[in-house]
């Protein structure tokens, strides 16, 4: 009895787990061969999301290098696949480039740079009240050491 309900434990904890990689995997597969920019996009984020969300479903301590990794990876990926298409036959390889033909391209990298300009400010970098004055309080020459904090 135990080993059946060890076994249905296993099996409802891997198999979400193998879905949210086959999601992702499936729409981009799909995406390619019908050149569906949208779905291509949407499965681009979806793998990315889930490959950052993977360690924690794992167990595995999050680290602080861990975001480092991925840029590199992201970069490392980006970059042959640049190379990879820019060394088929005339830059392209099965009717695609790297190469940017859309201005709708230039206008996707400006609003995402525009995005970047409303992230959160640091805390503490607004402040209402005016600044203390340095030189007020303290009764010593005015230097403040035994006025109030």
């Amino acid at each position: 009895m135990q080993d059946g309900v060890e076994a249905d434990h296993r099996a409802s904890y891997w198999f979400p787990y193998a879905t949210i990689w086959i999601v992702p995997l499936g729409a981009f597969l799909s995406a390619v061969p019908e050149r569906n920019r949208l779905l291509l996009d949407a499965s681009l984020v979806m793998g990315l999301a889930t490959l950052v969300t993977n360690k924690p479903y794992l167990g595995l301590a999050r680290e602080t290098w861990d975001p480092i990794l991925l840029g590199v990876l992201l970069i490392g990926g980006a970059m042959a696949l640049r190379r990879w298409l820019a060394g088929g036959a005339g830059g392209m390889r099965g009717g695609f480039t790297a190469r940017r033909i859309l201005r709708s391209d230039d206008d996707a990298l400006a609003l995402a740079g525009l995005a970047t300009a409303f992230r959160d400010a640091p805390a503490g970098a607004h402040h209402d009240a005016p600044p203390p004055d340095p030189f007020a309080g303290g009764r010593s020459g005015g230097g403040g050491a035994s006025g109030s904090y």
